[in-house]
């Protein structure tokens, strides 16, 4: 069965149901793993180009038990998420059929749309149900009043410090720090802060940021300022060119790492690699983000 030739008169499907002699109709393969579904089919890469992009959406949305997507359009793949709840295969298919065959399904508000149509969006994306809107944000909690966001341009520094700006303003927030290159941790006061409080904060944060895309350097936020502060005040201090820290305290070296690139894991070895793969100290390891340690 395709998902994307089941009667719809939209142009989903009437570049779906046009049959060829000479070309077999593209089936629809569906693969469960825990309540995630993986749907791959050759219409999905057509269906997920820009032009009917927010129909593919508002079809796959109209299905009430999905809470999230992520569809590859190179690889004609959509990862389907219900948790908490979890469909069968006969069930999701039954689902996927209603919704193709919607004449008009419902528009559910999607704020910051446009960024689906940039080119950081131009393969994959990963949409999710925000209660009675969409976004490209994802909200988890990670115990309680602790919360990680992720969002895909968080990978730009200066959006990233822009962010992180912001939500060290918000009444209830004690603390934020980038986890990762794509996320943010926030730590919160007990009943202050909840997902809609935060996604109501980060998606204006986020819409207002499309300017700092494409910036080599940001300017200096709050947090950055407290850093710089801090290596002012040590006795010695050495920039790579690729923006890699070296201060001189006492005998022993702090390394932090500006630019961007992945996330950061401390191994206990002083070492860092700038944006063309070449190591500062000795072993390969991956870039140490935004943060000051002392290396052996």
């Amino acid at each position: 069965m395709n998902i994307l030739s089941l009667g719809s008169t939209s142009p989903l499907r009437l570049n779906a149901t046009r049959r060829t002699f000479s070309r077999p109709k593209p089936n629809l393969c569906v693969h469960k793993r825990g309540s995630i579904f993986e749907l791959t089919s050759e219409l999905l890469s057509s269906a997920a180009r820009a032009a009917t992009r927010r129909e593919l959406l508002d079809r796959l949305f109209s299905i009430s038990a999905l809470q999230g997507v992520r569809v590859d359009s190179r690889r004609g793949s959509a990862l389907l998420d219900f948790k908490p709840n979890q469909p069968t295969a006969a069930e999701l298919l039954e689902a996927l059929t209603v919704a193709m065959r919607l004449r008009q399904p419902e528009r559910l508000p999607f704020p910051n749309e446009h960024f689906l149509f940039t080119v950081a969006f131009d393969r994959v994306f990963e949409v999710r149900r925000a209660e009675r809107k969409l976004t490209l944000w994802q909200i988890d909690e990670l115990g309680p009043e602790r919360f990680v966001a992720v969002h895909p341009l968080l990978r730009c520094a200066a959006i990233r410090e822009h962010i992180l700006d912001i939500l060290s303003c918000l009444p209830g927030v004690s603390r934020c720090f980038a986890h990762g290159v794509r996320g943010l941790e926030i730590s919160c006061q007990p009943h202050r802060v909840n997902h809609a409080i935060l996604l109501d904060v980060l998606e204006p944060a986020i819409g207002d940021t499309v300017s700092l895309a494409g910036r080599a350097e940001s300017p200096l936020g709050l947090r950055s300022m407290a850093v710089t502060a801090n290596l002012a005040l040590a006795p010695s201090t050495v920039v790579s060119p690729d923006g890699t820290v070296f201060v001189g305290a006492r005998g022993s070296v702090f390394s932090s790492q500006t630019d961007d690139g992945d996330s950061g894991f401390d191994l206990g070895v002083g070492f860092a690699r700038d944006n063309h793969g070449r190591f500062f100290g000795g072993c390969p390891q991956r870039r140490l983000t935004g943060r000051l340690r002392v290396a052996p």
